[in-house]
């Protein structure tokens, strides 16, 4: 067996020993007595069914607190000293965020006439040449809505483009995670240490990361809309053009909108506008 096997065999074992007190935390906040938490190497999400967490890479070091003097101390940002104790937090962030999807409605399930209504009435709001880049496509999905089972306002308006796709979940990820600072604030600290530490530090690629300032505008803009939204710091880590781009007075007009949706209906229809607000602003161009 090669080092790296017996890293990842290491991995899962340390990320089990994590999951066990997170996995029945998250069955009290959603209610699902059966619901699972499984590690995974593609990134965390949920079906709405199970939640599945991206098993952290220092797992694979079985990261030992170096120093106990700092363990659960916080810097400026609220990022853990010890990095062994960020990494459990880390893991507890991202349940927090994925079972908020469960607990507030990302999943919640709509009549076929709610959806064609919800698609037609998305139509209506757009004059002629702004709605003609999503016409065609959001016709043909609401006449698939009966074959394909959409189901929900979320998997409706993620069927229209990839690009919808984003933003339906980004507009849906500053509302639940909201919803879950509201109710649990033991939420807030873990969760905006997980934001200050991925931004500060970039996005991981495998054992590098990537400054956000060196990635495409587009993917600068994800986690820019997401900040800007929930009030977190940015300027310092995101290109002076993506910057300046987040101050557009229109695009915050459609932010503004988003930050008081009340539901996955909201952040949906509000999927639209925002892609007509950052085409005009020369971004996620199709």
């Amino acid at each position: 067996m090669s080092d790296l096997d017996t890293q990842a065999r290491q991995a899962i074992v340390n990320f089990k020993k994590v999951l066990n007190r997170q996995e029945r935390l998250a069955r009290v906040m959603a209610r699902k007595s059966d619901l699972r938490l499984l590690p995974n190497s593609r990134g965390s999400y949920t079906d709405g069914k199970n939640i599945h967490i991206q098993v952290p890479y220092s797992l694979f070091k079985g990261t030992p607190h170096a120093d106990r003097s700092v363990c659960r101390k916080r810097d400026d940002d609220n990022i853990l000293l010890c990095e062994a104790c960020r990494v459990v937090e880390e893991v507890e962030a991202y349940v927090f965020h994925e079972v908020s999807h469960i607990c507030f409605g990302t999943f919640q399930k709509v009549s076929n006439s709610d959806l064609k209504s919800y698609l037609d009435e998305v139509l209506k709001c757009f004059g002629d040449k702004e709605r003609e880049n999503f016409k065609s496509v959001v016709h043909k999905v609401k006449l698939d809505i009966p074959a394909k089972e959409y189901k929900s306002y979320y998997v409706t308006t993620a069927s229209v483009s990839p690009v919808h796709q984003l933003l339906a979940n980004l507009n849906e990820d500053v509302r639940v995670n909201a919803e879950m600072r509201k109710e649990r604030p033991g939420s807030v600290v873990p969760l905006e240490a997980m934001y200050n530490f991925l931004i500060k530090n970039g996005v991981p690629r495998g054992k590098e990361t990537i400054p956000y300032k060196d990635l495409p505008h587009d993917s600068q803009m994800v986690i820019g809309m997401v900040a800007r939204m929930s009030g977190y710091s940015y300027e310092p880590f995101l290109a002076e053009e993506v910057c300046q781009v987040l101050e557009d007075e229109d695009l915050n007009k459609v932010f503004d909108q988003i930050i008081k949706a009340n539901s996955s209906r909201d952040t949906g229809f509000h999927a639209f506008s925002l892609k007509v607000e950052l085409n005009r602003l020369g971004m996620f161009l199709d």
